[in-house]
């Protein structure tokens, strides 16, 4: 914006120029040659400094076009990667919320094996010693049996002595 203020000033004091020349010119016709010469010079020159402004004009407004342009381009991909950015923040929230709800129902999940574990094991020690104590029941009575008929045996024996 700044750029096309200084453009119009340098152009607008170009044409403010040239007519000051200008009116001097006819100002100065009853002068000598010589003086118009150097007023037709002067404003040939102010012709050729105009022209070049013109030419600075056209390239700065396509400069202008061009960034404008560019800004443009620029604003469209900001606003892609804004929403790109903000659908990705939902995706990871969403994604947060669920390896959370997924890390309660491990905990969950553990705690029931544990108990079940236990419970199993200890299914497994009360059969297991009940088949222990049967077994050693059963081992026992072998082993007392002959040794009891024995000790029966001799108590008979003692009473018939």
């Amino acid at each position: 914006m700044e750029i096309i203020f200084f453009i119009t000033g340098i152009l607008i004091g170009a044409i403010i120029t040239w007519l000051l020349f200008r009116t001097k010119l006819q100002g100065l016709k009853g002068s000598s040659p010589d003086e118009i010469e150097k007023l037709k010079v002067q404003i040939s020159s102010v012709s050729i400094e105009k022209g070049r402004v013109d030419e600075r004009i056209k390239i700065t407004d396509e400069n202008l076009k061009q960034t404008t342009a560019d800004l443009s381009s620029e604003r469209e991909k900001n606003t892609a990667l804004n929403s790109e950015l903000s659908s990705l923040k939902s995706n990871y929230n969403n994604l947060q919320t669920k390896l959370s709800e997924q890390k309660v129902e491990v905990e969950k999940l553990q705690e029931k094996f544990t108990k079940e574990f236990e419970n199993l094991a200890n299914k497994i020690l009360d059969e297991k010693s009940s088949k222990f104590t049967l077994q050693n029941k059963e081992n026992l009575d072998q082993i007392l049996k002959p040794l009891n008929d024995k000790i029966k045996d001799f108590e008979k024996r003692v009473e018939e002595t």
